[in-house]
């Protein structure tokens, strides 16, 4: 639609494709991992990344099992997009950074698991 908009306003645009977002085929074993309780933390970086995540959860009809496996475990999110992905499928956001970098993601969200486990 954007390429439409620009050429109708007299742009010459070309589009190039740089990346796709695809779920790798190896996904799952996040998944796997969190059902059994075995994730300390999830880091979500994308609306895709948690669209992923719930389509293998449901494929492997492990939504009631997620649930019970992620009580104990910390999940962290970067940005708005993100977070509203991860409410929109009922995952409750225990980290967000103050900014849209991995690296802090990452940070903030070691830093709760450590809390969490001396508590």
């Amino acid at each position: 639609m954007l390429v439409e908009g620009l050429e109708a306003v007299g742009a010459v645009v070309s589009e190039t494709h740089l990346y796709r977002l695809e779920r790798p085929v190896t996904a799952g074993q996040s998944v796997s991992l969190a059902g059994d309780g075995e994730l300390d933390g999830i880091l979500f970086t994308s609306p895709k990344t948690v669209e992923h995540f719930v389509q293998v959860t449901i494929e492997r009809d492990a939504v009631a099992t997620l649930q019970r496996g992620q009580e104990e475990t910390i999940v962290g999110e970067i940005g708005a997009p993100t977070e509203r992905a991860l409410y929109k499928y009922g995952i409750a956001v225990d980290v967000m950074p103050d900014t849209v970098n991995f690296t802090r993601l990452a940070e903030v969200t070691v830093r709760r698991i450590r809390e969490a486990q001396q508590q």
